[in-house]
């Protein structure tokens, strides 16, 4: 659990994923989703409900190190552009973020933002939502090594 809890969010050391990790993804996506939950809840009863989807959107950001939002800026760039396969895998790589990669992670926040606060408090919905986003990301690899292990 703690090389999950490690890589997922900014607490503990960073680990690389391991196959003994990815069952405890969908825990740790649910523990974080009960704390946004609980964050959401107590700032609708502070703020009105655009401050209170904002502050859960950051308290997001900053549990998980903002993980997938570089991954998701990095893929706008490299995907977006005009360029040949080479280049496109080059600008990927590079460390910093162009125009299609801000535009991607401004829409992406965007979109979470009006959907908190198009809808009232619902904990359960959070604790579901990243609980099934975990599971799917743990259930990739461990698809894919059964895929190709059946192809050799």
């Amino acid at each position: 659990m703690t090389a999950a809890l490690a890589l997922l969010t900014v607490f503990g050391r960073a680990r690389e994923p391991t196959p003994r990790a990815w069952p405890w993804f969908p825990l740790v996506g649910a523990g974080i989703g009960a704390l946004l939950g609980g964050i959401w809840w107590l700032a609708d009863e502070a703020f009105p409900a655009l401050v209170a989807a904002v502050l859960v959107v950051v308290a997001d950001l900053a549990v998980t190190g903002m993980l997938h939002f570089d991954g998701l800026a990095d893929s706008a760039d490299g995907l977006l552009c005009h360029a040949t396969t080479v280049e496109r895998l080059r600008i990927m790589r590079a460390p910093d973020v162009g125009a299609f990669g801000v535009i991607a992670v401004e829409v992406a926040l965007l979109a979470r933002v009006a959907a908190l606060a198009a809808q009232p408090v619902r904990i359960g919905l959070l604790v579901a939502l990243w609980c099934t986003s975990r599971a799917v990301v743990a259930a990739t690899p461990v698809r894919t090594a059964r895929t190709t292990r059946a192809t050799y």
